[in-house]
């Protein structure tokens, strides 16, 4: 039977009827699709304040810097013996953090990463009958070679706007620039080469 009267809500157009002999996308492809956008997100905010700003330390990936390093978290009283007490007190080391997150935070429980130290060191002096214990922090950065004075000092820069160490180290067996960094009050340990660890 035809109804002349009657008009159908909506029209079904060729490119709907071509959709509608498709299958739906599975729902779990949805999903995974979106979970690969939102883990590519987080791969963009993990990165350090430090990285955002288009520093980029190459250095880190090199075995000398891993030989330096390894050979510094051994050496460590040596290191602060040389560069800081000078054998005028004793001291203890109270703490010692290989890649040591510099962190920030901006509102409740809301923290970002600035950067990484090389090392963090923690060390306490000796009471004597002059001065009461105190306690000392210390950040390090390690170099197997200077490449750029100006980026180094822009680094240590940056980490300290966000720290409160009370003395920066720079170790490395290239010393050119030595007497350019403690003029900055930066001080310097000069890594030998004949310090063997292997």
């Amino acid at each position: 039977m035809h109804l002349a009267g009657f008009a159908p809500a909506f029209t079904l157009s060729l490119c709907d009827s071509e959709r509608s002999r498709k299958p739906p996308v599975p729902i779990a492809s949805v999903v995974m699709c979106n979970f690969k956008k939102k883990e590519k997100m987080g791969n963009l905010r993990a990165k350090s304040l430090i990285e955002k700003h288009g520093f980029k330390d190459s250095d880190l990936t090199t075995p000398q810097h891993d030989k330096i390093l390894l050979w510094s978290v051994e050496n460590i009283e040596e290191i602060i013996n040389a560069v800081i007490v000078k054998e005028k007190i004793k001291f203890k080391i109270e703490a010692i953090e290989p890649e040591f997150a510099i962190t920030d935070f901006n509102g409740y429980r809301n923290k970002s990463i600035i950067g990484f130290l090389d090392l963090y060191v923690r060390f306490v002096t000796e009471k004597t009958d002059k001065f009461e214990p105190q306690t000392y922090r210390i950040g390090i950065e390690i170099k197997s070679k200077i490449l750029s004075v100006g980026e180094t000092i822009r680094q240590l820069n940056f980490y300290k706007e966000f720290s409160n160490n009370h003395y920066w180290i720079i170790i490395s067996p290239d010393d050119r620039f030595q007497d350019f960094f403690e003029k900055q009050n930066i001080k310097f340990y000069k890594y030998k080469e004949d310090s063997e660890l292997f």
